[in-house]
């Protein structure tokens, strides 16, 4: 399915693309190959922004244990993996500062935090390429700084 004019790829490649520049971990290969599999389920067509996938995050995670299931995954891997995909709409650029990155911490778990923002990340190199490094990279650093806090 095609997605908005940000995507350059349809939603199988965008996911296929996240889950190669994901790091080789299994349960960040998953999270990056599922993570938009509930896009095609709905959609809005919106005359100023293109298409939209309101809530897709969430009707993602939903499917994660219904195809995880089939392969037969421990419970925890499935937890693990929709969590993920629930909460990867992470969006932060370098003016927003740390608070986002803290309120995101104190959501999700210290010990989440860097799984989440391995899959954001992947995902927003996916659609941007190298034009996203500097703030991916800026996103990372502002992940150490409040993890240290």
């Amino acid at each position: 399915m095609e997605q908005s004019f940000i995507h350059p790829d349809d939603v199988l490649t965008h996911n296929l693309r996240t889950c190669s520049l994901i790091k080789p971990l299994l349960h960040l290969r998953l999270a990056g190959l599922l993570h938009d599999v509930g896009k095609p389920g709905y959609h809005v067509e919106d005359p100023q922004v293109g298409r939209r996938f309101p809530d897709h995050s969430r009707r993602s995670a939903a499917l994660v244990p219904v195809i995880l299931g089939r392969f037969a995954y421990s419970s925890q891997m499935v937890d693990r993996v929709k969590f993920l995909v629930e909460n990867h709409m992470f969006v932060w650029v370098p003016h927003h500062g740390l608070d986002p990155i803290r309120e995101l911490i104190a959501r999700v778990g210290r010990e989440n935090a860097e799984d989440l923002i391995e899959l954001v990340t992947s995902n927003r190199a996916a659609i941007w390429g190298n034009r996203i490094k500097g703030s991916n990279r800026a996103l990372w650093k502002a992940l150490a700084l409040a993890m240290k806090e």
